[in-house]
């Protein structure tokens, strides 16, 4: 997968998870669930030049830390929350 995707698997019509690699540097993938009954869950929709809007934010717990919103395909930082060398666009 580019590093500068966000990917959606699906299962026929139903959207299952949003995938991609983690913009902090990190080098982890993020796999976040579509599914509308289970917590946590986000949800990805894309504008008119098909860039991606996911919501709510991403909050990385791991040695990351990283705290990010996607919206129209570029990634809004939490205030305190970006690495120095982490990307800005999806």
């Amino acid at each position: 997968m580019p590093e500068e995707s966000l990917v959606v698997v699906r299962d026929g019509d139903v959207e299952k998870w949003a995938c991609l690699a983690c913009p902090g540097g990190c080098g982890k993938m993020i796999a976040l669930s579509l599914n509308p009954s289970r917590r946590p869950k986000w949800h990805v929709t894309l504008d008119f030049w098909n860039r991606p809007t996911l919501k709510p934010s991403v909050h990385q717990l791991n040695e990351c830390g990283c705290h990010f919103w996607i919206t129209n395909g570029t990634i809004d930082w939490y205030p305190g929350r970006r690495r120095t060398n982490s990307r800005g666009a999806i």
